[in-house]
């Protein structure tokens, strides 16, 4: 297994990154599995700094039980930067940042194009900083498999943890392991088919 380790987190560091930057970083760190090391003075941490850096929700993900670390899925200049990680129990976590230095970001993300989630598994999607379910999308729910994030403010994330809804969980997690494995070693396959 690879392990990152991109250094410390520089959350807390006044005049260092702005709570959104904070966020982005936190965010990034959890989904790639990143020692959690503080660099900064805990003597002098702001009470939303401490905050940041105790969600639970977010160190669940970072140290996940499934062991794979996470990757960038796709990046546009300036704009949306999507990463992905896979959990036990056939969960994902997802990070949205926006990359652009001044307009906020609306972005629409596709479960079954974007992050390949099975059509038929309902998904409880999360926001880790907020703590708050933004429903159930896909499946044979009304609502379709589309995440709409409104807003995410320059250099911001929008950080997501999507579950199966139903009883499906260890199918799907045999199903997105069986695509990560496969995927991994065709990317690192210096052959070609015919």
């Amino acid at each position: 297994k690879v392990w990152y380790d991109p250094d410390q987190l520089i959350i807390g560091n006044s005049n260092c990154i702005t709570m959104d930057e904070a966020r982005t970083q936190f965010a990034v760190w959890s989904i790639v599995a990143a020692p959690l090391i503080m660099g900064n003075d805990l003597r002098n941490i702001s009470l939303q700094a401490r905050n940041l850096l105790l969600n639970r929700e977010a160190i669940a993900i970072d140290q996940d039980p499934l062991g794979i670390p996470g990757t960038r899925l796709s990046s546009i200049e300036n704009g949306p930067e999507v990463w992905r990680r896979y959990l036990s129990s056939g969960r994902q976590a997802v990070a949205v940042l926006n990359r652009n230095d001044y307009a906020y970001l609306n972005f629409s993300l596709y479960l079954t194009r974007d992050l390949g989630w099975p059509r038929t598994t309902p998904a409880i999607v999360r926001n880790i900083f907020t703590y708050t379910n933004l429903g159930i999308f896909g499946g044979k729910h009304a609502t379709p498999p589309i995440i709409y994030l409104r807003n995410i403010p320059p250099h911001g994330v929008s950080f997501l943890r999507i579950s199966p809804a139903a009883d499906s969980s260890s199918a799907l997690l045999k199903t997105t392991v069986l695509t990560f494995v496969l995927s991994w070693k065709f990317s690192r396959c210096k052959c070609t088919i015919r």
